[in-house]
């Protein structure tokens, strides 16, 4: 990531969180999105200079942070492209693990261990539907200690540990990238 996007990123976060609660420190902000103090300090200047933030000074040590109609236009142009890009890295990550599994189809794998849970299962879920892999047959494990021991491969998608009694032969990750061995 460059500077840039990266300045960006911390500005839409403080944006974010003074849309949730206007009223603090510049310390609770900083605390709130895990930023030092002097970087909170220059990018709410920062925020100000674009006219996307006023301030209202309320005590010697509390400001009030108000979004301007700019700023909550901005907030949305992010949201709206955080969300584009989250949807094509999704796609890019289904479409991963689709490609993987119809490979290993191809060579002639009829079984298939996949060991995901959580949002890992919902993946590999919607890698699997609509793919035509006539005579297959998927077991989902929710963790490597559930694998037969004569499973000989594995689909992973899951930060466990290996199995109790030895690993697979293969593991194939959701990346397509296999472990040394």
């Amino acid at each position: 990531m460059n500077m840039a996007a990266d300045l960006a990123e911390k500005e839409f976060s403080l944006i974010r969180e003074l849309s949730r609660n206007p009223v603090r420190t510049q310390r609770e902000l900083s605390t709130e999105v895990g930023l030092s103090l002097g970087m909170t300090n220059l990018l709410l200047r920062r925020l100000a200079a674009k006219g996307y933030v006023k301030t209202a000074q309320l005590t010697w040590n509390k400001v009030q942070y108000i979004l301007t109609p700019k700023g909550m236009l901005e907030k949305a142009r992010k949201s709206f492209n955080y969300s584009a890009w989250a949807l094509r890295h999704l796609k890019g990550v289904v479409g991963r693990i689709r490609g993987i599994l119809l490979a290993e189809y191809r060579r002639g794998r009829r079984e298939f261990h996949i060991v995901s849970r959580d949002e890992g299962a919902e993946l590999v879920q919607m890698a699997l539907d609509g793919l035509d892999l006539s005579g297959a047959r998927v077991h989902r494990h929710s963790s490597l200690s559930e694998l037969p021991r004569e499973a000989d491969a594995v689909f992973l998608a899951s930060p466990d540990r290996g199995p109790a009694h030895g690993r697979p032969r293969r593991v194939i990750l959701l990346d397509g990238e296999e472990p040394a061995a």
